[in-house]
């Protein structure tokens, strides 16, 4: 079903509602020089990253038993849920887009989340390795390293569509207000314990006036106040 969707979804919108970005798709892979041996060690990369992803189902189908259990159900039930969410965000944006070109998408579950399509991919895949089993210790390897990549994956999409939507869209005061107050997982006062993760994974800048002169450009002044690090 996640094969099928996704299929589709990139059929209609690259070949229906905005052949203009396929175009510039092949325009830009048409300039693009790799090497050969490149090509070949990203087919072996991209070729275990879905190895990897598809352990869990792998795992799944191995088991000899028909009793999922707790993890397996929950895990059932957010492959659904993220499923259903991605699917209803990619179509409410590229109804949106056909309409809207250079507007900012802000309807449907895309006024809740900053990236619900991103959102709903991440919880298809977590849902896949709780429902996996962990009846075995190399296909268990396989589906934590598989749901790591698409987490970093995941994460950095999220990261350069943001950059991107802030420089097209960085005059609109909605927008500014609208990622302030929200983020893929939604506004951001439901999720105040990830806000306190956030500012504890961040690099801790030092005040100015606890770094050496030397750091700070403020250097001792000579007898006309002028300081001495400063250029002429």
């Amino acid at each position: 079903l996640w094969g099928l969707r996704l299929f589709f979804f990139l059929l209609i919108r690259e070949y229906i509602t905005w052949p203009a970005l396929h175009e510039k798709v092949v325009e830009v892979q048409s300039k693009m020089n790799i090497p050969f041996a490149s090509k070949l060690l990203c087919w072996f990369v991209y070729s275990f990253f879905y190895v990897a992803l598809m352990a869990s189902c792998w795992s799944r189908l191995m088991q000899n038993t028909s009793i999922w259990g707790i993890l397996g159900y929950a895990g059932l039930t957010i492959q659904i849920f993220g499923l259903i969410l991605e699917s209803v965000a990619d179509m409410q944006k590229n109804g949106f887009k056909t309409h809207h070109r250079h507007s900012w998408c802000n309807v449907g579950v895309w006024k809740f989340s900053t990236h619900p399509n991103y959102l709903g991919e991440g919880l298809f895949w977590f849902g896949t390795y709780l429902s996996h089993g962990f009846h075995s210790i190399l296909p268990s390897l396989l589906a934590t390293i598989g749901l790591a990549f698409i987490v970093v994956v995941l994460k950095g999409s999220a990261r350069s569509l943001a950059s991107k939507q802030k420089e097209k869209y960085g005059q609109d005061p909605d927008f500014h207000e609208f990622h302030r107050s929200h983020n893929v997982f939604g506004p951001k006062h439901w999720w105040w314990w990830l806000q306190g993760l956030e500012e504890l994974s961040r690099p801790k800048i030092p005040r100015q006036d606890h770094l050496p002169n030397s750091l700070t450009g403020h250097g001792p002044a000579d007898g006309n106040g002028k300081n001495f690090t400063e250029h002429e």
